[in-house]
């Protein structure tokens, strides 16, 4: 199973009927942890590869994203929800 699979199945199968921003995690998802790392089989991803997707919210991506802690922080916390996060 991808990460990108995983979280997709967290968010059907928990957050649709638990969390009230289900919409906000799977764009955030969508925009800063699928392209990275959303590719990858799930057990094979690293904790360095997850900070990587983090510090590059917290410090944002040259022109293209502006620094966002808030929303990192937003993000960690959604994928520690979802039972893939190590």
């Amino acid at each position: 199973m991808t990460v990108k699979a995983a979280l997709e199945y967290w968010l059907v199968e928990y957050a649709t009927d638990n969390r009230k921003n289900v919409d906000k995690h799977r764009l955030q998802f969508a925009r800063h942890l699928h392209p990275y790392i959303g590719k990858y089989p799930l057990e094979r991803t690293t904790k360095p590869q997850w900070l990587a997707c983090f510090d590059r919210i917290r410090k944002g991506i040259s022109n293209e994203q502006r620094a966002a802690p808030v929303a990192a922080g937003q993000v960690l916390q959604g994928a520690k929800q979802a039972p893939i996060y190590y």
